[in-house]
């Protein structure tokens, strides 16, 4: 399977006026932080599909193990991902910035992923 490379901002990769197509590993881990970005209802024909982040993370006071519970969740369902080996979330109340770490096993090797949200 293959997919559109996108940028470091989120828009297709158009370098040197062309499009470019990603696999493998490379592949799944841009599924996986597409699937990390996205806030549930934001695509309006499908507003079950995405990361429930007003509903369950962006509150006053979030239960931690509900929230760890959603990120894993979302990452399993990943296509060509087989289980996750390590993970991490860190909320910096201060900046107000969410950190998740996690190693995933795919078809194609292990996926390291560290994202700020």
């Amino acid at each position: 399977m293959r997919d559109l490379k996108l940028n470091s901002s989120g828009d297709l990769d158009i370098s040197g006026y062309d499009l470019h197509l990603v696999d493998e590993k490379e592949r799944v881990a841009q599924q996986l932080l597409i699937r990390l970005r996205f806030f549930q209802g934001e695509w309006y024909l499908d507003t079950t599909f995405g990361m429930p982040y007003y509903q369950t993370i962006l509150l006053k006071q979030p239960d931690g193990a509900e929230v760890a519970a959603v990120f894993k969740a979302e990452i399993v369902q990943v296509a060509d991902v087989n289980k996750i080996l390590e993970f991490s979330i860190d909320y910096n109340n201060a900046l107000r910035q969410l950190s998740v770490d996690f190693i995933v096993d795919t078809t194609f090797g292990p996926v390291d992923i560290s994202e700020v949200l």
